[in-house]
């Protein structure tokens, strides 16, 4: 006896996916484990974060897992071609009818959760390049900067939360967080504002609290960091960024508004109460330095 089309189809179906899903299951476990284990630099004293670099990583992240999708639609594009030819022998039983429609509910399933997982890991993709491209720029910007005798301290880590870009000088610490949101057409000539009392971002087609609320959490935490290192109360300002975007100036609240156009006026908003001592600055450098430390860039 032998196979009909429809079984033949159930048959090369399951067996296709079968290789496919290996493949993709250990092609996940590596990229996991390369990812979660990276190497180490032999040189963690004297490497500092780039701007961007907790972005780029996500990216290359994102980037290998597509190629991992991808690859397991040619191992199952090309086991399915080479079952349907060469899947002809003879077989002692016929499945069940139900059991050939159960295979083809499960392969369903399983090619479903597999469009789905790619169209996810593609999102990610687009939205972690967005993310690279938003730092590297306001990176740069904040780079001319070191002109004026200031230090520039990218991907700092506090407690657990990433502060973008740390801006040291004489006038005060800036805490630089990059608010990176697409924009759509209808709102192409909006105007973003910052809303003081609700303390949210008026993007003019809606309103959102959740890069103000970050920031306030990562000057909290800062402002504990500075306080215990310098035995006195020292909050640092906090600035948010919108590249893309127009922005209104600010006129009140804990949080400066900025796109990558105005972002080099920075240093003007510091108030003669915000200056920082003298002796606090080196101390504080060496602070940052530490905080701001590379020890596995890839």
């Amino acid at each position: 006896m032998t196979f009909t089309t429809f079984e033949r189809f159930v048959a090369m179906l399951l067996l296709a996916e079968g290789f496919a899903l290996v493949f993709l299951l250990t092609g996940a476990i590596a990229l996991w484990a390369m990812h979660r284990f990276p190497a180490k630099t032999p040189y963690p004293d004297t490497t500092l974060v780039p701007p961007g670099s907790r972005a780029r990583r996500a990216l290359l992240r994102h980037r290998s897992y597509l190629a991992l999708f991808a690859g397991t639609g040619l191992v199952l594009a090309l086991a399915a071609g080479t079952l349907m030819v060469v899947l002809t022998w003879e077989i002692p039983f016929v499945p069940l009818w139900w059991v050939k429609w159960l295979v083809i509910l499960i392969a369903t399933f399983l090619l479903w959760g597999y469009g789905w997982l790619t169209l996810l890991c593609l999102r990610a993709y687009f939205a972690s390049r967005a993310e690279w491209h938003a730092n590297l720029a306001a990176g740069g910007v904040l780079k001319g900067l070191a002109l004026t005798g200031h230090q520039v301290f990218h991907d700092v880590a506090v407690a657990d939360l990433m502060v973008d870009h740390v801006v040291v000088g004489p006038k005060a610490v800036f805490l630089v967080n990059v608010a990176v949101r697409s924009k759509p057409w209808s709102a192409k000539n909006a105007v973003v504002k910052m809303l003081p009392v609700e303390r949210q971002l008026d993007f003019g087609v809606n309103k959102e609290f959740e890069a103000v609320f970050a920031a306030t959490r990562r000057v909290t935490e800062m402002g504990r960091v500075l306080e215990k290192l310098l035995g006195h109360k020292s909050r640092p300002l906090s600035a948010i960024v919108v590249p893309g975007w127009e922005t209104a100036p600010t006129e009140a609240g804990d949080h400066l508004l900025f796109n990558l156009a105005n972002l080099s006026s920075l240093l003007s908003w510091a108030k003669p109460q915000d200056g920082l001592l003298v002796e606090d600055l080196p101390a504080i450098n060496k602070q940052m330095l530490s905080m701001a430390r590379e020890t596995r860039p890839v």
